[in-house]
């Protein structure tokens, strides 16, 4: 009961195992709540207990330290970091800051820019549980931080 309520929640209620670019819809259920993350800024408590959990999950999971792709909790916390920093600042809710966000988190995650790939390598290397989630949380605040910059910041619905 506790594997299958751990894969549940890891691959994002099976999205994980999608075949085909399992990283890039595990982020969508991330956008969706980031519709939320404007009204709720009271809600990033709850992200650090989800990248608390997916932890906890993935060490009971996963023996030797890898990267599963069917693990997609990840990008959702990406995503919730990079939302984080965005409704931070602009404190109001528009379509193409959620469209950048998504982009840029996409990008920042596949392509892995220093020092992304550095400190994942680094934790892997260490064999510590935070290794999955590492390079997500960055290319949140990466993604986060881009958006900011390139999204105007009058522009609001």
């Amino acid at each position: 009961m506790y594997k299958k309520l751990a894969h549940l929640f890891l691959s994002v209620f099976y999205i994980g195992y999608i075949p085909i670019a399992p990283g890039t819809f595990g982020s969508i259920p991330g956008l969706l709540l980031c519709c939320y993350w404007v009204k709720f800024l009271w809600l990033l408590p709850l992200l650090f207990f989800v990248s608390y959990l997916s932890m906890r999950y993935t060490t009971v999971l996963i023996s030797e330290n890898s990267d599963p792709q069917w693990i997609v909790i990840d990008e959702v916390i990406g995503i919730g970091m990079a939302c984080t920093i965005y409704f931070s600042y602009h404190k109001c809710f528009h379509w193409l800051g959620l469209i950048l966000i998504f982009l840029f988190f996409r990008f920042f995650d596949i392509v892995k820019p220093f020092p992304i790939d550095w400190v994942e390598r680094y934790t892997k290397k260490k064999n510590i549980p935070l290794s999955i989630l590492i390079d997500d949380l960055i290319a949140g605040v990466f993604a986060g931080l881009a958006t900011l910059f390139v999204m105007p910041p009058t522009v609001c619905v």
